[in-house]
C-alpha cells in the first residue's frame, strides 16, 4: 500500500470518527462518539452497545431523531447536553 493511499484511508476515518469537525481540541465526549457511531448505523450500534452504558444514550439519540424528523432542532439539543457526564476522551 503506497503513502498516499494510507493517508487517504486515514482521512476518511477520521471523517467517520469526527462529531465535531469545528473541534480544534481533538477532544471527544463519550456522548459524541457514540452519536456518530449511531448516525453511521443504529443498527449495529445498538448490538454493540448491547451490554454496555453506552445503550443507556439509546433512549435520547431515538428522541432527538423524533424530534429531527418533526422539524426540532438538534443544535438546541446538543448544546444543551454537551459536557455529558459519561466523559472525555481524546483521539
Amino acid at each position: 500500500m503506497t503513502v498516499p493511499r494510507i493517508a487517504r484511508r486515514i482521512s476518511r476515518v477520521e471523517q467517520v470518527l469526527s462529531p465535531r469537525p469545528d473541534s480544534g481540541d481533538g477532544i471527544y465526549t463519550l456522548e459524541e462518539m457514540c452519536r456518530s457511531a449511531w448516525r453511521q448505523d443504529s443498527v449495529k450500534f445498538r448490538e454493540i452497545a448491547e451490554h454496555t452504558m453506552a445503550a443507556l444514550l439509546i433512549p435520547q439519540f431515538e428522541r432527538e431523531d423524533a424530534l429531527t424528523a418533526d422539524g426540532g432542532s438538534r443544535n438546541h439539543l446538543r448544546s444543551s447536553h454537551q459536557g455529558h457526564a459519561l466523559g472525555r476522551l481524546s483521539r
